[in-house]
């Protein structure tokens, strides 16, 4: 059996072909030596584009386009930096009938999308041609369901998708002012994206959700009038509207509290997937750990509000928090002179108090990912990690610890922090240790001698007292 790698076809076969025949010869070839030269066209495209365009454009004078030819063409064209060439190439995709243009659709909105900037003063004339045939004023009904499940993979990958893509990223290169309102040139295709009918219009609306917060930074009329109803719930394309914005940062305080309470249902309700409730929550959290730092005010959100999103959401919500507290507390520069002063600051007046008052206390919420992150936070506050351990003590669960010093991180830098406050990381480890349920960490002893021959006290610790024991069985 012959085993083959690389390119199927040997492009060089067509060097001395004219022009005339290029596309001719290609296609026989690939017909008649399907094994060997299978994928001669594409390989020809790939290596010669200008000459492979030349041939194409020689065949379209017989009128004859060959859409698995310039299929080939348009997919070897998104790696070619010539301008000059991407200008003859956008001119015959002007001249190329509908029917040809139709079946190498997908890859023509990518080109599009790609070399927006090379194609210049025609990139709107060939977004009008693709998004007609893209935005059909009707569209025939599938039978078949469609599946919402990965809807943003198809937005990337498919005409209504990829051309909203490209018409959003021409907006955003023309670098429009504040409320400056769309520019005409935009205004009608939009507005033909936002009406059309079918999956194409669906996909293009949801990925110009997820830049709702540019376009509302640009036009809020026309945002609020065209997009903000529509990620209301009563309306029947919210959950694929916020598939796209929930991928969004925040944006304008008026936008964030007229989106909040379809923010809250959704986590309530689990309108969405996890992915998608986790950056909306994520967006509430960043929301609260500003009013925390004294900031953001027009934002209206409670605490009391992510109290509640906490205590009756899914695990996998407490987790992703939990995660984002902890993230919070490592991103401290380590490099500045004031570091642990820094963490401490941090934890007593902005985390801290945000976790007291946003926590469930009720034990079935907890578990084992949640508890981790937890511990990971508390290790992560300098000075305040006595403080941290008081607090978060009561919310954690043993979990399975295979050595204290990989759970507690004592490299240098925590070592010397075992030294500085032995009780706390008796007390945590105190917590985080079953017998019932783990096996005792092997290295607990070395943990209770580092602690004693900082602070000979901490053996009087009921903690201490309960841990030496445990050790004493291990060891046994």
């Amino acid at each position: 059996m012959e085993v083959r790698s690389g390119p199927d076809g040997e492009a060089e076969k067509l060097a001395n072909v004219s022009e005339e025949r290029l596309v001719e010869e290609a296609m026989r070839l690939q017909r008649e030596d399907n094994f060997q030269q299978g994928d001669i066209w594409r390989v020809f495209c790939a290596a010669d584009p200008g000459r492979a365009l030349r041939g194409l454009l020689s065949e379209a004078e017989g009128k004859n386009w060959n859409s698995e030819a310039w299929r080939s063409l348009i997919n070897a064209a998104m790696n070619v930096e010539a301008t000059d060439f991407q200008e003859r190439l956008a001119n015959a995709v002007l001249d190329m009938p509908n029917a040809t243009l139709l079946e190498i659709l997908t890859p023509a909105t990518q080109w599009l999308e790609r070399k927006r900037a090379a194609i210049g003063p025609h990139f709107l004339a060939l977004w009008d041609e693709m998004g007609a045939l893209a935005y059909p004023e009707t569209e025939a009904g599938s039978d078949e369901p469609d599946d919402d499940s990965d809807l943003m993979f198809e937005v990337l990958n498919r005409p209504g998708g990829i051309l909203a893509w490209s018409l959003l990223d021409a907006l955003g290169a023309s670098q429009p002012a504040k409320d400056s309102g769309l520019p005409e040139s935009f205004r009608d295709r939009f507005n033909q994206m936002i009406t059309a009918d079918g999956r194409a219009g669906l996909l293009a609306r949801v990925l110009i959700a997820e830049r709702l917060n540019f376009l509302h930074f640009v036009d809020p009329n026309w945002t609020y009038q065209n997009l903000i109803p529509k990620l209301g719930w009563d309306h029947h394309e919210a959950k694929a509207m916020w598939q796209g914005y929930a991928r969004s940062r925040i944006g304008a305080a008026n936008v964030f509290n007229r989106l909040k309470p379809a923010m809250l249902e959704a986590i309530e309700k689990r309108k969405l997937g996890d992915n998608e409730l986790q950056s909306i929550l994520a967006s509430l959290v960043s929301v609260a750990i500003w009013h925390h730092r004294g900031e953001g005010a027009e934002f209206e959100f409670a605490d009391a509000e992510l109290r509640r999103l906490l205590t009756i959401g899914p695990s996998s919500l407490r987790s992703h928090v939990s995660w984002m507290l902890w993230r919070v507390m490592s991103d401290v520069d380590d490099s500045t002179d004031d570091e642990p002063s820094s963490r401490s600051n941090l934890w007593n007046e902005v985390v801290g108090p945000l976790f007291s008052a946003i926590w469930p206390l009720d034990a079935s919420l907890r578990d084992k990912q949640t508890s981790q992150n937890l511990v990971h936070m508390i290790l992560d506050c300098g000075n305040a990690m006595p403080n941290a351990v008081a607090r978060v003590s009561d919310y954690l669960i043993p979990y399975q610890l295979y050595e204290i010093s990989h759970t507690l991180r004592l490299d240098e830098k925590h070592d010397a922090m075992v030294a500085q406050y032995p009780l706390p990381f008796i007390q945590l480890a105190n917590v985080l240790i079953d017998p019932d349920a783990y096996p005792v960490p092997r290295d607990l002893r070395k943990l209770l001698d580092d602690c004693a021959a900082a602070d000979q006290s901490v053996k009087h610790d009921d903690a201490y007292i309960r841990l030496d024991g445990l050790a004493r069985q291990a060891g046994a």
